[in-house]
């Protein structure tokens, strides 16, 4: 746990607070809720960075008063490559905010800055404006006529849809496992909704597998629901020989998929 800047933090300044997390392999990290009352307020949403095995989770705080302000940064969740979640406990940290006024001087003895002077306002036109406007109406006219002009139709060329299985094992040789899981998941998607005419990239596990549960009860439900799970964990941590080994899975499980029934 740690406070940045190191040294020297005063009333308004941004300090980051950061929390250190070494992650199993294949495990993701997700920041947990964090609400401020009092002299310390949060700036912002906390960032998380990987960095070698640890997992840096940092939140921006604000501190409205001097002195020391002791907070209890909450614990980031890990979530286990088959989805379970774990939360780590809380901890206490204790920030040390400088004041903004000269030290040694107590405030009655600083004196107030006398009010600034009536800053003058020149007087408006509204010609800019007006032949502004006119410039772009004309623009905007020249612009539809030119379009609205009859043209030469031109035929389209014909192109020929993509054929055989996504390059999975080139995307794995380049070490785009990410791109790998993503294309594995999508595919896996579309076929589904080829056959069920359900499977939308945003449509969350839970309600599509409740629909063909409903449409294709003789489906292998089991298997399609664990494997887009793991493909959507995968998303955020996949890595090497696991990313592969699930795009195999995607590409076995099409495979066995047939249309109603």
């Amino acid at each position: 746990m740690q406070q940045t800047p190191a040294a020297g933090p005063t009333v308004g300044d941004t300090v980051w607070v950061t929390r250190a997390v070494s992650v199993p392999a294949g495990y993701a990290v997700r920041p947990n809720g964090w609400t401020l009352t009092g002299a310390v307020e949060l700036l912002g949403q906390p960032t998380v960075e990987r960095v070698g095995d640890s997992t840096m989770v940092r939140y921006p705080l604000v501190a409205w008063d001097p002195g020391p302000h002791t907070v209890s940064v909450p614990g980031p969740i890990l979530i286990a490559p088959g989805g379970a979640e774990d939360t780590l406990p809380a901890q206490s940290m204790t920030l040390v905010i400088h004041s903004v006024l000269p030290p040694g001087v107590p405030d009655s003895a600083i004196q107030i800055q006398p009010g600034a002077g009536v800053v003058l306002r020149g007087e408006a036109t509204p010609w800019p404006l007006a032949i502004g406007l006119l410039v772009v109406t004309v623009l905007v006219l020249a612009m539809r006529w030119w379009r609205s002009r009859p043209g030469r139709i031109l035929a389209l060329p014909e192109v020929a849809p993509p054929v055989g299985p996504l390059p999975y094992e080139a995307w794995h040789l380049s070490g785009e496992d990410r791109a790998l899981v993503a294309g594995s998941s999508q595919a896996l998607r579309e076929r589904i909704g080829e056959l069920c005419g359900v499977a939308g990239p945003e449509l969350p596990v839970e309600q599509l597998m409740a629909t063909l549960n409903h449409e294709r009860p003789k489906w292998p439900l089991t298997d399609i629901q664990q494997l887009l799970r793991d493909l959507d964990i995968a998303r955020f941590a996949a890595s090497g020989d696991d990313a592969l080994a699930l795009a195999h899975r995607a590409t076995e499980i099409q495979t066995r998929l047939s249309g109603p029934g």
